[in-house]
């Protein structure tokens, strides 16, 4: 219990200056912009939705405010408010106007709160998904006047909710998957797709999903099915690839998928390197010919500063590394591709020094000359 007192007494006092710092803010910007009295009640859905937002994103743990160290402190349930009330303070002093808010009137109070609660959970990916549209949109409707333009509007805005919702389903997916849910994944991923039927990351996540559960068929029939709707999203058909891999299906599917894809998008060379879903097809002379030719034609075209070139260069060093089949006579090409590469990106060096495709290299004085510089 001493270890919190710490911890609670910070957020108490946080809680108070941040609340003193609203009462003026709104006292003044409510007089100023000529707001009605009602909106006294944004900041306040707005921080308890900042509040349900940061327990969201915690996985329904709520962090107080604390010391880190001397020169560091984690805002916890303090940061999350302030997102929040900036969220829901940025939607009502923007549209506020527009959407004619009557503090006399239920409904529009009933709207006043669910917006500010909803802002407070999305906080600024609100303003950034929606703003344009929404500001295009007031500025349209605000010259309209009326009973009927204002619940037009009321009806539009639940319908411009639905981005919002997307968005932190979306949130929500990545995280359960990142932290091993995959059950409770794909649940939320059944509610991200009754707003949003057509979202392909939905279908990437879910497959991802299945595929941890053991379930690789059906992950691969999502990515199948995700296909229909987007055929040339470079995430479906890289795992498509996969799957099929996985399931030793089809090695020419496989290779004409990750050909499409590693064409598109030259950096998935690097990232089949290491993937173990294709650990069947990575020993395998076709794969080691599509990745070299590929990263040899993506080098010969793009541009010398790209910003891709350093890690393109890196990868066909390791490639070459690993399919040599005569290291002494590859070496050459190999070290300026690295020096490159290590010249532009110096972080490069760490993974360097661990990755398993250039540890033929280690031995090599040239090679310890170009990492640590002796």
């Amino acid at each position: 219990m001493r270890a919190l007192f710490g911890p609670i007494l910070l957020t108490i006092v946080a809680l108070a200056g941040l609340g003193a710092i609203v009462y003026f803010i709104m006292y003044f910007a409510t007089a100023k912009v000529g707001l009605p009295s009602a909106y006294w009640l944004v900041p306040v859905f707005g921080a308890g939705g900042g509040v349900v937002g940061g327990i969201i994103r915690n996985d329904n743990a709520l962090i107080l405010a604390r010391f880190e160290n001397s020169s560091k402190i984690l805002l916890g349930i303090i940061g999350d408010i302030s997102v929040g009330m900036g969220g829901a303070c940025a939607v009502a002093f923007v549209f506020g106007n527009t959407l004619r808010i009557n503090p006399n009137d239920s409904l529009s109070n009933l709207l006043l709160v669910s917006m500010s609660f909803i802002a407070g959970v999305v906080g600024k990916q609100l303003v950034e998904v929606a703003g344009k549209r929404f500001l295009h949109e007031a500025t349209e409707a605000g010259k309209a006047a009326g009973e009927k333009a204002a619940e037009q509007k009321v009806e539009k805005v639940k319908e411009d909710l639905t981005p919002i919702a997307v968005i932190t389903y979306e949130q929500s997916v990545t995280q359960l998957n990142n932290q091993g849910l995959f059950t409770r994944a794909l649940e939320m991923v059944q509610r991200l797709l009754a707003y949003d039927p057509d979202n392909i990351y939905a279908y990437v996540e879910k497959a991802r999903a299945l595929k941890r559960l053991g379930k690789v068929q059906e992950a691969l029939d999502t990515v199948e099915q995700a296909l229909h709707i987007q055929p040339d999203d470079v995430r479906l058909l890289y795992n498509r690839a996969c799957y099929l891999a996985i399931l030793n299906m089809s090695t020419e599917r496989v290779f004409a998928d990750l050909k499409t894809v590693c064409e598109a998008v030259p950096q998935y060379c690097e990232h089949a390197r290491t993937d173990p879903d294709l650990k069947e097809v990575l020993r395998l002379k076709q794969f080691q010919d599509l990745m070299l030719h590929t990263l040899d034609e993506a080098l010969r075209t793009h541009p010398e500063n790209a910003p891709d070139i350093p890690l393109l260069r890196y990868s066909r060093a390791c490639y070459r590394t690993r399919f040599s089949l005569n290291l002494s006579i590859d070496l050459d090409e190999i070290l300026a591709d690295l020096d490159t590469a290590f010249a532009a990106n110096p972080k490069l060096k760490e993974r360097a020094q661990n990755d398993l495709d250039l540890k033929e290299l280690l031995s090599r004085e040239e090679f310890k000359n170009l990492l640590f510089g002796t």
